[in-house]
């Protein structure tokens, strides 16, 4: 049951809120088993009206206060009380309608907000766990020297999805970068490169992380029905030939998610599915994002932030410096095998969708 608390709870009021509680309690025929209290219109609440919450987080087990403001939550915060149950404050609330779209994914969209802020936001209905969890890769992953944007909040996006707020003064993507300023290819190319050398060569913890080939193992095996058996043994043997790796991938680390900052440097946001594995999951994310997405100048703007040619371009430049590749047809041979990497990630995310 959710019960809303409105107004103000001090010791005149406490007694009768606590009556009000246990009256709509008393209405279900069924015992309840658990109890929400939603402050999203509470203004203040005294010593005496906590002890009405905590005679009420005693009595359920599964018990939560949500949509605090700032100020009832720094009570909740100095007496304790957040320590010993589950207090959540209320989210900001964006409208995306007034933000700009800065790129456009599969799985979701970066906005800006104004001239600090950037939000990602899915295009499922993600929880806000979900985010949470996201977040927590990303700070895991940068205290191990990723370099990585730091999302600082949670906001609620309408329609029940959830963004993850990231700090960008002065920022864009990579992608957008490059094509307003096409003359920085080769020097941002290189960059590129050396940071995906850095999460490359980043050894985490299984614990804190996963490993991706159990991903993609996952999604194969929920898209087996969409495929003919020798296709389901081919992707099943070409993940099989994958050694196992201790060290991190970004999972999805096209040009779009990927900050250039006002200091030059470059940073990975969107780190949802970080997991441990081969480097070869990125190159089957990358091979998917940009080069599978050129059947028109738009779709590749919009999940690149690049034209088919400059996207070919830049990768040619990232990939000679990535494997010290000179000869154009070694290069080409290996833009052609990202093509064909793709495809395995492409039945990976049939799978988890």
């Amino acid at each position: 049951m959710i019960y809303y608390l409105t107004g103000r709870i001090d010791t005149a009021n406490a007694p009768v809120v606590d009556q009000q509680i246990q009256a709509a309690i008393d209405q279900y025929k069924e015992p309840l088993t658990s109890l929400i209290l939603d402050c999203s219109d509470l203004e203040y609440i005294s010593s005496t009206g906590l002890r009405v919450v905590l005679k009420y987080k005693k009595l359920y087990k599964d018990f939560e206060v949500i949509n605090v403001s700032n100020d009832v939550y720094s009570i909740f915060e100095m007496t304790g009380f957040a320590r010993i149950m589950t207090v959540k404050k209320a989210l900001r609330k964006v409208d995306l309608s007034l933000c700009t779209k800065l790129a456009q994914g599969g799985n979701g969209a970066v906005y800006r907000v104004n001239e600090e802020e950037i939000i990602k936001v899915q295009h499922l209905v993600e929880t806000e766990q979900m985010m949470l969890d996201e977040i927590r890769r990303a700070k895991a992953a940068f205290v191990l020297g990723v370099p990585t944007a730091i999302s600082f909040d949670v906001v609620d996006c309408g329609e029940g999805r959830r963004g993850a707020i990231y700090e960008a003064l002065n920022s864009d993507t990579l992608g957008r970068y490059v094509h307003a300023h096409p003359e920085s290819a080769q020097q941002m190319a290189v960059k590129y490169a050396e940071l995906l050398n850095t999460i490359h060569a980043t050894e985490a913890e299984e614990a804190e992380f996963g490993r991706m080939k159990e991903v993609y193992q996952e999604g194969f095996a929920a898209a087996a029905q969409y495929f003919s058996p020798e296709e389901n043994a081919a992707c099943k043997a070409l993940l099989d030939m994958i050694p196992e790796r201790d060290t991190l991938v970004h999972a999805d680390a096209h040009t779009n998610n990927v900050l250039l900052g006002a200091d030059g440097e470059l940073m990975f946001i969107d780190m949802a599915d970080t997991a441990l594995g081969h480097p070869v999951f990125d190159y089957s994310g990358i091979g998917l994002a940009m080069l599978c997405n050129q059947s028109k100048d738009e779709l590749c703007l919009g999940t690149c932030g690049m034209l088919p040619a400059e996207v070919n371009q830049f990768l040619a430049i990232a990939l000679s410096y990535r494997f010290g590749l000179q000869d154009p047809e070694e290069i080409k041979a290996v833009m052609g095998r990202l093509f064909n990497l793709a495809l395995l990630k492409f039945a990976m995310i049939i799978g988890h969708n």
